[in-house]
């Protein structure tokens, strides 16, 4: 009888141990903390279960071998107490890490969005002026026809100036076809040079 209780001893010591680590890997790979929990709660009942039939089978026992008996049930329980303290604590620690770290995904989700909001402001900020640009651009060249020929005229005069020094822009009147004659006759001279 001695033998099985002390069996038994060491059958719920090694579970508890098995049970301590296997909490304390889950625990580190970040499983379900509610199924973790229920683990834990069906380890509890286990242990009760296995302390009532320790108890029962004690009362037959004479009672130096039932305090060796109490010694040892109470030391599994304190181990066990010890064990779920241990748990709940890492429990506690990874609830705290877990909502600093929804706090902090939040902070970050409104600040991502604050961002997307800036950037689609800012683009259609510079899409509303690069189409005023192309606006006025396209109203000058569609407005003043007459001034695009007269700037041509007039930069044609400065580079004919390098090539025939006696012509003087300030004479020369660009609102009429004068600088191209000018360079339809220096045109055939410099084609018969090269």
């Amino acid at each position: 009888m001695q033998n099985r209780l002390q069996e038994l001893i060491q059958i719920g010591l090694k579970k508890e141990c098995s049970h301590q680590a296997s909490q304390i890997d889950e625990m580190e790979e970040g499983k379900d903390y509610k199924s973790l929990f229920e683990k834990a709660k069906k380890k509890v009942n286990e242990l009760i279960q296995d302390r009532e039939s320790l108890l029962a089978i004690s009362e037959n026992m004479p009672s130096a071998v039932k305090v060796h008996t109490h010694r040892q049930i109470f030391v599994n329980m304190f181990t066990l107490l010890f064990c779920m303290l241990s748990f709940l604590l890492g429990f506690t620690v990874l609830l705290r890490q877990l909502n600093s770290l929804e706090e902090e995904r939040a902070d970050l989700a409104s600040q991502c969005e604050e961002l997307r909001l800036r950037l689609q402001q800012q683009r259609e900020n510079a899409q509303e002026r690069s189409t005023a640009s192309l606006r006025a651009t396209d109203s000058s060249v569609q407005t003043d026809p007459e001034n695009a020929e007269r700037t041509l005229r007039q930069n044609i005069g400065r580079l004919l100036v390098t090539h025939v020094p006696e012509l003087d822009l300030g004479q020369v009147n660009f609102e009429c076809n004068v600088i191209d004659e000018i360079l339809e006759q220096f045109l055939p001279s410099v084609e018969s040079s090269s």
